[in-house]
């Protein structure tokens, strides 16, 4: 077999070869990723046994039922973050206060008094704000008297009886700030004289605040 065979027959080989592999593929496209699953956030440490106060309201006015006095003490719970005391954090509490009134009545008779107690709700948010220097608390505080509902009132001669005082009264009062200098706070308005105050204050030390708690 001369040369010219010879490459004949090898570049007939390399035909051969060449049409037995398949034709090159496109790279496939990989499928999308499953979508992320919702993240959770982490949960920051935090301390409600480490903090507390409480609100206290005294409130008077003139009705038209006779003098109303509303008193309260709200528990105030505090978000305190054990990993970083000193950033500010929310507060908020719930409670119930009580409107007394002592009033005069007129009758067939000629007067007499008029006493009885009606329930008020209370809702407080805000926030602490820790200090090396002053901490301080500023609140939000939302009232509802419910005079709508009938309670027993001691009416003179008429002794106890089932008595409404009207449509229910909202009052609200924003930014009162406290300090531990400074934890109370009186507003006056006409012949309405209303005073907040933040009682037994008790911090962690974390957070530098005067009153610390009791260890």
């Amino acid at each position: 077999m001369n040369g010219m065979v010879k490459v004949s027959i090898i570049a007939a080989i390399c035909l051969m070869i060449a049409s037995c592999n398949p034709p090159a593929q496109e790279d496939e496209i990989p499928p999308p990723p499953p979508p992320p699953e919702e993240q959770v956030l982490p949960t920051l440490p935090i301390d409600l046994s480490g903090a507390e106060a409480t609100l206290t309201v005294v409130r008077t006015m003139q009705t038209e039922l006779g003098n109303v006095t509303i008193t309260a003490a709200i528990p105030l719970f505090f978000a305190i973050d054990e990993k970083n005391p000193e950033e500010s954090v929310i507060l908020w509490g719930t409670g119930t206060g009580t409107a007394t009134l002592n009033g005069i009545a007129m009758g067939t008779g000629g007067s007499y008094t008029v006493s009885g107690d009606w329930p008020v709700d209370y809702e407080v948010r805000g926030f602490l704000s820790p200090s090396r220097e002053v901490c301080k608390i500023t609140l939000s505080v939302d009232e509802i008297l419910l005079l709508s509902q009938e309670v027993i009132v001691h009416a003179g001669p008429l002794g106890d009886v089932p008595m409404s005082g009207g449509m229910d009264e909202f009052a609200s009062f924003s930014d009162l700030k406290f300090t531990e200098i400074d934890s109370s706070v009186t507003i006056g308005a006409g012949s309405v004289e209303s005073t907040f105050s933040i009682d037994d204050w008790c911090m962690p030390k974390s957070t530098f605040c005067t009153y610390s708690c009791t260890p």
